[in-house]
């Protein structure tokens, strides 16, 4: 199935010329978010790992309780996506997804007890508003274990970085 993305215009012309001119499209609004700069997911990082440090806990288990407490919500078709494992798994540990625990659960005939958990979305997935939540918790978190973080000044000339590289993306 052909994808078209473009400006009002440029898609018009575009069916103009098309070669089947009985097709069917669904047409939806591109969202306008904010790309976030590569420095905002290395500075991410580099707190998680010192503080992975200060923990003496995984790098991954970091990663997955920040995204945790700071990240936001998988959706497909408009809703949470759930994910249901064993309470005993301890899923800060897992690898390649993110969950959330909720206070839902549900026993099983054998008396296992089942969680409930939200999936979270990467970090990658992020634009520069959602990451720039998911820095200020960390930064929370590693200020509490006595980590050197970035002054006000630089987080802000880091946030104004993201400003001029969605005005670029936008321009070009």
């Amino acid at each position: 199935m052909e994808k078209i993305t473009g400006k009002p215009l440029e898609i018009i012309a575009h069916l103009m010329n098309a070669e089947d001119k009985e097709a069917l499209y669904d047409l939806s609004p591109h969202k306008n978010v904010k790309k976030r700069s590569l420095n905002a997911n290395n500075y991410f990082y580099l707190l998680i790992t010192k503080i992975a440090e200060k923990l003496k806990l995984s790098l991954n288990e970091v990663h997955n309780m920040m995204l945790s407490s700071y990240g936001y919500p998988e959706y497909m078709d408009d809703k949470i996506v759930y994910f249901i494992l064993p309470d005993r798994v301890d899923v800060n540990k897992l690898e390649g997804v993110h969950l959330k625990a909720t206070a839902k659960t549900q026993t099983l005939s054998n008396g296992e007890l089942n969680r409930v958990y939200i999936v979270m979305r990467g970090s990658h997935t992020y634009n520069s508003a959602e990451m720039a939540r998911l820095i200020d918790g960390v930064i929370q978190e590693a200020e509490a274990l006595d980590i050197e973080t970035l002054t006000p000044n630089q987080k802000e000339q880091m946030l104004q970085q993201w400003g001029q590289i969605y005005e670029k993306h936008n321009t070009e």
